[in-house]
C-alpha cells in the first residue's frame, strides 16, 4: 500500500471518529440504550413537551400521575412506537438504575413533579429540574440544552393549536395512558400565568 493510500485511510478514520464524538448526547438511534430520561407529570404542557423531545431524540420519559388522576400509576414511555407500561412506585429507583441513563431531566416545579418522587431516587445519576412559568421558554431551553433542531417550534405550534382550537389533548402516539390534566393549582403562580396554562 502506498504512503498516499495509508495517509488517506488514516485521515478517513480520523474524520469518522471526530464526527461520532461531536454528535449530540441525545442523538442516539432507537437501537441504542437511552442516555437521558425525562420525568414529568400528566399535565398538558409538560407531557406534550416530553413527547416532542422523545419524537425528536428517541429518549424515553416517565409520566407521573396528575394530582387528580383516578389512576395513580407511574407510566414508563420507552422509545417511540413501543408500548408504555406501569412502574410500581416502590420499584422506581431500581428501575431507573436499571436503565443506566447518564442524566435525568425533571420538567416542571414541585407542583407538577412532587419532590417525593425525586426523593425516591438515590441521586447516583445527575438530576436537573427545569421549571418556570413560561413553557415556551422551557421548550427553547430544552431545544438548546439537548441540541435538538425543532423542539421549540413544534411545541409552539402544538400548544397554540390546543389553546386556539380548544381541542381535547391527544397524545402524539397511541399510549395507554389517561388524558392529561390541566395545569395544577399552585398558589405560587399568579392567576394570569395559571389561566394561560389552563387553556
Amino acid at each position: 500500500m502506498s504512503v498516499l493510500k495509508k495517509l488517506f485511510a488514516v485521515m478517513l478514520f480520523a474524520a469518522v471518529c471526530a464526527t461520532c464524538s461531536a454528535a449530540p448526547w441525545t442523538a442516539f438511534g432507537p437501537k441504542r440504550k437511552p442516555v437521558t430520561l425525562l420525568i414529568t407529570a400528566n399535565y398538558v404542557s409538560p407531557r406534550a413537551l416530553a413527547e416532542l423531545v422523545q419524537y425528536e431524540s428517541g429518549q424515553p420519559f416517565l409520566l407521573l400521575p396528575a394530582a387528580n388522576d383516578t389512576n395513580q400509576s407511574i407510566i414508563f414511555c420507552p422509545r417511540e412506537k413501543k408500548d408504555a407500561y406501569a412502574i410500581p412506585e416502590a420499584h422506581l429507583n431500581r428501575f431507573i438504575k436499571m436503565l443506566d441513563v447518564k442524566r435525568i431531566i425533571v420538567l416542571g416545579n414541585t407542583t407538577y413533579v412532587p419532590q417525593k418522587y425525586i426523593d425516591l431516587l438515590d441521586h447516583h445519576t445527575p438530576i436537573m429540574r427545569i421549571e418556570g412559568k413560561d413553557w415556551y421558554r422551557i421548550a427553547e431551553e430544552l431545544n438548546f440544552m439537548l441540541n435538538l433542531s425543532n423542539l421549540d417550534k413544534n411545541f409552539r405550534k402544538i400548544r397554540s393549536q390546543l389553546v386556539t382550537e380548544d381541542k381535547l389533548y391527544r397524545p402524539l402516539r397511541n399510549r395507554q395512558t389517561q388524558t392529561p390534566a390541566q395545569a395544577p393549582a399552585d398558589k405560587t403562580i399568579d392567576a394570569a400565568a395559571q389561566s394561560v396554562d389552563e387553556k
